[in-house]
């Protein structure tokens, strides 16, 4: 490659670079602005309540999602980050991000709830995803910028669109099973705790939907250097909609004069919810 090849080259990863890192900081801007417009109500709702375990995945849903974020703005306007940084920013962002993992301990909530059993959905897509994702960091490759800001990945495979696929697939059979699930309490109860969790969880689903459908075919279209272009938007999409959800769920829970049926049901379903996220 000439010097005017490689010299194009860099300013349009740059340029690449620049539009990634404007969604990375929308993202953290639509955390932020979420986490300040909630506050009030997290406070009375989640701080002051007593310690459970749904609070405690509330919490780390919640604050872990920020942490993910500063790797994210790391990876974007960090200075002379080197491959092997690089690798190791991708792999926590991907190996242990906050999308993927999640489907096992999901599969395994609603199959309890459905069946009243346990089930090797806890752990099928967990491995399948898992060997997709070491393919896909595996085969990134990045170029040593120095003096220049962000992380440059020049070549990548194209197996995160398949994790997304998986991921898409999967979420959509567990809606498909809560709805199932919903028609058959509607027969016995229409209680505004149970109307509050299925229209929430639809809603979600169905905003989480579309971003995973965009994020598809970002992946699978567009050049490799807008590969991670919706992740934090994804990941922060997740967290704001999760949030929300417990909180009127909450906000809506029965008084302990309420039926113990409806309350055990708030702690299945805001548990099962919360494990989709901490999650692109």
């Amino acid at each position: 490659m000439d010097d005017s090849a490689a010299a194009n080259e860099i300013v349009i990863v740059l340029q690449q670079t620049r539009v990634v890192s404007y969604f990375v900081l929308g993202a953290v801007t639509l955390l932020s602005y979420d986490f300040v417009l909630n506050l009030s109500d997290e406070v009375e709702l989640i701080w002051r309540s007593r310690w459970n375990a749904i609070k405690i995945l509330y919490l780390l849903n919640r604050y872990f999602a920020f942490a993910n974020m500063v790797i994210g703005i790391y990876q974007e306007v960090g200075y002379n980050i080197s491959s092997s940084r690089g690798n190791c920013i991708w792999n926590r962002q991907f190996g242990d991000g906050p999308h993927f993992p999640h489907l096992g301990s999901l599969g395994k909530a609603q199959w309890a709830r459905i069946h009243h059993r346990d089930s090797v959905c806890c752990f099928l897509p967990w491995a399948v995803l898992s060997v997709y994702v070491d393919k896909f960091t595996r085969s990134l490759v990045y170029t040593i910028a120095p003096g220049l800001r962000g992380c440059f990945i020049t070549d990548a495979d194209k197996a995160l669109c398949i994790c997304w696929s998986i991921a898409l697939a999967y979420e959509t059979l567990i809606v498909c099973l809560t709805l199932i699930k919903a028609l058959q309490n509607f027969r016995h109860s229409a209680s505004p705790l149970l109307l509050t969790i299925y229209r929430d969880g639809i809603l979600s689903y169905m905003s989480l939907l579309v971003s995973s459908i965009t994020d598809v075919l970002v992946i699978r279209l567009a050049p490799r250097g807008y590969m991670n272009l919706l992740f934090g938007f994804q990941h922060a999409l997740h967290i704001v909609l999760t949030s929300r959800m417990i909180l009127n769920i909450r906000r809506n829970a029965p008084t302990a004069a309420d039926t113990a049926s409806d309350i055990h049901l708030e702690q299945t379903v805001t548990s099962s919810e919360l494990t989709t996220v901490s999650q692109p």
